[in-house]
């Protein structure tokens, strides 16, 4: 369980020279383009509620958004999502 919960945690980690709270941002931006595209525009404001609380955030992201059940379903050749 570990392992998977560390996954799911830094699963869209980005390198930014631009600083941790634009970084924190960007993640969240990248994240809602893929999963929920109708929320981009609330990563600024998630990013600031969340700030200095990364491991909460993606924990919360993931399970909203069933992150670990489409991957394992991917995983064995269904489809979830």
């Amino acid at each position: 369980v570990d392992a998977i919960e560390e996954y799911r945690v830094w699963e869209f980690a980005v390198v930014s020279a631009d600083g941790w709270k634009s970084s924190l941002e960007l993640k969240v931006r990248r994240f809602m383009e893929t999963y929920c595209p109708a929320k981009v525009d609330n990563a600024p404001a998630i990013a600031v509620k969340y700030r200095g609380r990364d491991r909460e955030l993606w924990r919360f992201l993931h399970d909203k958004y069933g992150l670990l059940a489409r991957v394992m379903a991917q995983l064995a050749g269904g489809s979830a999502g």
